[in-house]
C-alpha cells in the first residue's frame, strides 16, 4: 500500500522519516524539531560541516580579491589624506585672515617644509602650529617660506603663493591670491 510518506521519499529521493522516528532517536541529532505528522529531513553525517577542500578554495579566493583590492584601496586612503591635508591647510589660511582683521595687525603664516608644518605667527605670539606630516604622512612644497596678512586681510607684500600637498601618487595644490584668497587647483 503506498501512503503519502512513501511517495515523497519516491518522489524527492531523499531519506525521510516521521517525526515519531525522530524523537526515538538521539534527540533529534541536530536538527530543529516539526510538529506531529510531518516529516523532516535526515542529514547524513557529511553534510553537517565543510571540507578542507571547499575551506581552501574559499581562503584562496579571499586572499586574490584582496591582492586585487589591496592597491586600490592605498590609492583611496593617499587622496583622503591629501584633501583632508589641503582642506585643514585653508581653514589655517582662512583662521589667519580672521585673526589679522580681529586684531588689527599682520599676521603671518609660515610653512616649514621639512617638518610639513604651517604655524600661524601674530608679532611674537605662535598662535596656532600644525604638523601634517605626522598625522596625514603627506610633504609640503611651497615657492614661498611665508604668507602675510595685513590687517585689513589682504596679503602683505608681493607675489602669489603656491602650496603642493603629495603623498605618494596623489598630489593636490593650493593657491594664495595677493589678495589674501585661498583656491585650490
Amino acid at each position: 500500500r503506498l501512503t503519502f510518506e512513501r511517495y515523497l521519499m519516491a518522489l524527492t529521493r531523499c531519506r525521510y522519516r516521521s517525526i515519531k522516528d525522530q524523537r526515538s532517536s538521539r534527540l533529534f541529532g541536530g536538527q530543529l524539531p516539526a510538529r506531529s505528522g510531518q516529516l523532516v529531513r535526515s542529514l547524513s553525517p557529511f553534510s553537517r560541516g565543510t571540507t578542507i577542500i571547499e575551506l581552501t578554495l574559499t581562503l584562496s579566493l579571499i586572499s586574490i580579491l584582496s591582492a586585487i583590492a589591496y592597491p586600490r584601496v592605498g590609492r583611496l586612503l593617499d587622496g583622503i589624506h591629501v584633501r583632508g591635508t589641503a582642506t585643514e591647510i585653508h581653514s589655517l589660511f582662512t583662521t589667519a585672515r580672521h585673526h589679522a582683521i580681529t586684531r588689527a595687525e599682520r599676521v603671518t603664516v609660515q610653512i616649514d617644509t621639512a617638518r610639513a608644518a604651517i604655524s600661524l605667527v601674530a608679532g611674537s605670539d605662535t598662535l596656532r602650529t600644525r604638523g601634517f606630516g605626522d598625522t596625514h604622512g603627506v610633504a609640503l612644497a611651497a615657492n614661498r617660506a611665508s604668507f602675510t596678512y595685513s590687517p585689513i586681510g589682504i596679503g602683505y607684500g608681493a607675489g602669489n603663493m603656491t602650496l603642493v600637498i603629495r603623498r605618494n601618487a596623489r598630489v593636490d595644490s593650493l593657491f594664495i591670491s595677493r589678495l589674501g584668497r585661498v583656491r585650490r587647483d
